[in-house]
C-alpha cells in the first residue's frame, strides 16, 4: 500500500526505511555516555512496541542513523514518534534532575530534537549495503574514532556482518 501523510512521507508495507533525525540545534547531548546508551535502549523499547526490525544503528553525538523495517499495522512515522517522544521527555528529566552531566547549557525546553526526520526506503540489496556501510564509517567520518576501532554506539545485525542475509 502506497499513501503519503501530510509530510510527504511515502509508506511502503514492508519497506526498509534509512532513516536521520537530528537533535535541536545540533546539540551534541549523546557526547554523554548516559544520554547515548539511553537512546539506545530506546530504539530497542521502539523496535518491540512498534514492532519492526533494526538491522543497525549509530549514534553520533548530535544525530542518529537507523536502518528500521516496521511491518504490522506500523509505519515509520509511528516508530519515530515513539523513539523521539520517549527520549525527548526522559532526557529532560535527566538533565533537570542533573543525573547526567551536561556543560551548563542543559535545553530543558521543548523536545531534543529538531521537528521531523529524514527518510530514505531501501531500494535493493546494493543500496541496502551501501547504507550498512555509511553506519559502519559515520564514527569514522566525524572524527569519534579512528578507521578500523570499534565504536561502541554503532550496532550492525550480526547476520548482515556475516552475510546471511
Amino acid at each position: 500500500m502506497l499513501y503519503k501523510n501530510s509530510q510527504k512521507r511515502y509508506y511502503l508495507e514492508n519497506a526498509i526505511y534509512f532513516v536521520t533525525t537530528k537533535t535541536e540545534e545540533n546539540y551534541p547531548y549523546f557526547r554523554n555516555l548516559i544520554l547515548a546508551e539511553y537512546i539506545i535502549e530506546v530504539i530497542r523499547m521502539a523496535r518491540i512496541y512498534k514492532r519492526c526490525n533494526i538491522f543497525g544503528y549509530v549514534v553520533i553525538p548530535d544525530h542518529v542513523h537507523l536502518l528500521v523495517q516496521p511491518f504490522g499495522k506500523y509505519t515509520i512515522s509511528d516508530f519515530m514518534h515513539y523513539l523521539k517522544r520517549h527520549s525527548s521527555r526522559n532526557i529532560r528529566i535527566l538533565i533537570s534532575r542533573k543525573l547526567v552531566g551536561e556543560d551548563g547549557h542543559p535545553r530543558l525546553q521543548g523536545g531534543i530534537w529538531q521537528s521531523s526526520f529524514h527518510d530514505h526506503i531501501i531500494r535493493d540489496e546494493e543500496d541496502f549495503n551501501r547504507h550498512v556501510e555509511y553506519l559502519r564509517i559515520n564514527p569514522v567520518k566525524h572524527g569519534l574514532v579512528k578507521e578500523g576501532e570499534k565504536y561502541p554506539y554503532l550496532y550492525i545485525y550480526e547476520k548482515i556482518i556475516y552475510g546471511i542475509i
